[in-house]
This record gives structure tokens, C-alpha cells and sequence, in this order.
């Protein structure tokens, strides 16, 4: 979703015009591009959540290019997924888990916001034409690539599925440190006050092989600068949510 704050400066894109699709790259069908009533409304709930009651901080935010780019960052809180677009003017695609579908508001809701639903456990190659559509469209496609909500604070190791698709777009990668977001919104807890903070970092070329091991590395190092060190947990080991396992949670 977007933001204004005047402390960031702004990303390189015009304010959005009216809600519109383009055709999938599956040809099946078509996504959401561009913002709509519904988008809108959300996104300033999320403003509001993010900017006047958790006070964020939107850092380096002019970083994101103009154009198809992925963001990706580390999961802890269920604030994560307003926070990390709530600072840009444009259409943010989310990739969420395909089980918050089951909600009968929800999936009316992220249908209507352009949201992709990806199935765990299993290579979901509708949802990466999905992406792929969104990418060509010029979209911003928000990832939390380790899968699930961290609830150790360890930092998971990052799929790379969506490193291809950016890459045969031509996408770069933009990785996302969010800092605060678990004490500001613990898994099980009652939210607290707690200042929150994402900061963007130097966009990477998505034709790098490890391209998404960097990302993870940037992550990690934008975190520990913002006084928040976090263990770099080998597959598996990290703590998780038990029934983890999506993009986003």
C-alpha cells in the first residue's frame, strides 16, 4: 500500500490512476495493476496503523526503482505486510498463503487488491505466471521469502522461486530490513507502542545467480545496523510458526 511521509522522499512513480487489469501472462485470465476503491481504503488503514499509531519510519525508501521490482524481507509480525508498502504511491502486489482464502471477506478482499495466493509445500506454478503478469505490468511484487513468521528472530534461508521470475522480467530486487515489528505486534501478543521502522536497500540485479542469498545478506546487515543482529538459521532450524510455509503469513 503507500505513504508520504515527508522524512523519506519519494519513490520515482507517479500517484496511481484508476483501478485496471492486464491480461495474465497465462493468458487465463486477468490481475489487478493498478489501485482501486478497495486498495485504497486498505492502504490507508495501513498508513494510519503504521504512521500514527506505531510512528514508522520510512528509511531510504526513494530506493525503489520505478518500474517491475520485487521487495523482499524478513517475516516476524503480522505487521510486516502493511508496513513494508505502506510508503509508496503505487500498486503493491502481496503474495500471500493460500489459506487466508478460506476467509470469505479476506478473499474477496485480496482478490479486489490484486493479492497472489501461493499453495505451501508444493511449486505453484499459477501463482509464478501470476507474479510474472504483475511484473510485466510494471507492478511492485511485495515477497517475504523465508516463507513464514520468524518467532526466534532468526533469519531463514530465502526461496528463490521468485528470484526467476524477476529475472526473466528483467526485475531488479530490493531487499527490506522491517525493525520492530515484533514487539510492536507480537505473534500472540497484545500490540505495544513500539516505534517500527523499514528500511530500503540498494536495488540488486536479478540476473545474479545468488542473487536472493544477497538479498538475504543486505537484510541481515540493514537489521543489525538498526540495532537489531539476527542469527542467519540454516533450513529448518529456524523457530516457525508450525503451520507455516507461505510467502506470506
Amino acid at each position: 500500500m503507500k505513504s508520504g511521509g515527508p522524512e523519506v522522499g519519494e519513490p520515482a512513480t507517479a500517484a496511481p490512476g484508476p483501478k485496471s487489469t492486464t491480461p495474465s501472462a497465462g493468458g487465463g485470465g486477468s490481475v489487478v495493476t493498478r489501485v482501486g476503491p478497495i486498495y485504497a481504503i486498505g492502504w490507508i488503514l495501513s498508513w494510519l496503523s503504521c504512521r500514527v499509531v506505531f510512528r514508522a519510519r520510512l528509511v531510504d525508501i526513494s530506493k525503489v526503482p520505478a518500474g517491475p521490482v520485487i521487495l523482499v524481507a524478513n517475516h516476524r509480525s503480522y505487521l510486516d505486510i502493511p508496513l513494508i508498502g505502506t510508503g509508496l504511491y503505487r500498486h503493491v502486489c502481496y503474495v500471500a498463503r493460500h489459506t487466508l482464502a478460506e476467509s470469505r471477506f479476506l478473499d474477496w478482499f485480496m482478490g479486489r487488491c490484486g493479492a497472489v495466493l501461493v499453495r505451501r509445500g508444493t511449486p505453484d506454478r499459477a501463482a509464478l505466471v501470476e507474479i510474472e503478469a504483475h511484473l510485466r505490468a510494471g507492478d511492485v511484487v511485495a515477497i517475504f521469502p523465508e516463507g513464514r513468521r520468524s518467532r526466534d528472530g532468526s533469519l531463514g534461508p530465502f526461496k528463490g522461486g521468485a528470484a526467476l521470475v524477476a529475472r526473466r522480467c528483467g526485475a531488479p530486487i530490493v531487499p527490506v530490513a522491517l525493525v520492530g515489528t515484533d514487539r510492536a505486534l507480537p505473534s500472540g501478543g497484545r500490540p505495544r507502542l513500539v516505534r517500527v521502522r523499514a528500511v530500503y536497500g540498494d536495488p540488486i540485479d536479478s540476473s545474479r545467480r545468488d542473487a536472493m542469498e544477497v538479498a538475504r545478506g543486505e537484510v541481515a546487515r540493514m537489521l543489525a545496523e538498526a540495532g537489531q543482529p539476527v542469527i542467519l538459521a540454516d533450513a529448518g532450524s529456524a523457530e516457525t510458526d508450525a503451520d507455516g510455509g507461505a510467502v506470506v503469513r
